[in-house]
């Protein structure tokens, strides 16, 4: 038995593309469609972002995270596939290759946009963060100078009184 033929064995108990390649063709339609489905909370997560609105923003993240999880998981399916896609795609018939062709060609689109799209809202994320951060340590410098202007105590009252009177 050959390398590639164990290979595919282990991704399927057939070694024959017609089985294979229609289940590797549903695979990557469904990662096609987990994409397109994180490529479409892209938008309400920029606004969810600029509104400040970390709730929502958390609730969003759990519905993505829910696809991630996904995406690995066929990622894992599809990898003894990927290892050896150039002989694998030579033994499928052209228009069974051309549509999985297409299906990479997409997926790599939608893959680029969803991460452009995470790269800019984690970028304005960060600016935020670092705004917050400035912001709590100017409030901290003012409590210092009220501190300087009050005598620097705390509390202000007596530490130690006399019960007895």
């Amino acid at each position: 038995m050959t390398e590639p033929k164990k290979l595919i064995a282990s991704a399927g108990p057939h070694d024959d593309p017609a089985v294979w390649g229609p289940r590797l063709s549903r695979m990557l339609a469904r990662q096609c469609e987990l994409f397109c489905e994180l490529d479409g909370l892209g938008e309400p997560q920029r606004e969810l972002i600029g509104a400040g609105d970390t709730d929502g923003l958390l609730r969003l993240l759990a519905q993505r995270q829910a696809l991630v999880d996904e995406v690995t998981r066929l990622s894992n399916e599809i990898e003894p596939f990927r290892r050896q896609w150039d002989e694998l795609m030579s033994r499928l018939p052209d228009g069974p290759r051309a549509e999985l062709e297409h299906c990479v060609l997409e997926l790599r689109g939608l893959v680029d946009r969803v991460c452009k799209r995470d790269d800019a809202d984690r970028a304005t994320l960060e600016d935020r963060r670092s705004a917050i951060t400035t912001e709590l340590s100017g409030v901290s410098r003012g409590r210092g100078a009220v501190a300087a202007y009050t005598g620097g105590v705390a509390g202000g009252g007596a530490m130690y009184q006399d019960r007895q009177g």
